[in-house]
């Protein structure tokens, strides 16, 4: 099982109404949780349960909430944020340390934390 208990998960926002995913029903009721983030209370044989939840939820409908990253600059020592930003032209993730004027900027959160860290 790929999530644990105590962890925070975010319902997928692309789960049909009565959908099967991985042997576990997507029912109508279950809607109302789609993009909420909530908390693994129980992990069971294929299955996890959540906080707030009176519902079984399957790997296939849960993924990773998106979180800033925090990382420290290599000039000063300073904590800098990974930030999601829209643009006109989608989205893109950047690192900025203002103290060094120093900055990062990719089209995913992977690839400007790689840069950053290929830069330290």
């Amino acid at each position: 099982m790929k999530f644990r208990v105590g962890d925070k998960v975010k319902v997928k926002e692309n789960l049909e109404c009565n959908a099967t995913y991985d042997r576990t029903l997507f029912v109508c009721d279950m809607q109302r949780f789609k993009g909420k983030i909530l908390t693994v209370r129980k992990v069971g044989d294929g299955y996890y349960k959540l906080d707030g939840a009176n519902w079984s939820f399957s790997e296939p409908m849960l993924e990773m909430p998106e979180r800033d990253a925090t990382l420290c600059c290599p000039f000063c020592g300073n904590q800098v944020e990974v930030k999601k930003y829209l643009t006109p032209n989608g989205n893109h993730w950047q690192v900025i340390c203002e103290d060094c004027t120093v900055a990062m900027t990719a089209s995913t959160k992977e690839q400007v934390i790689d840069k950053w860290n290929r830069r330290t």
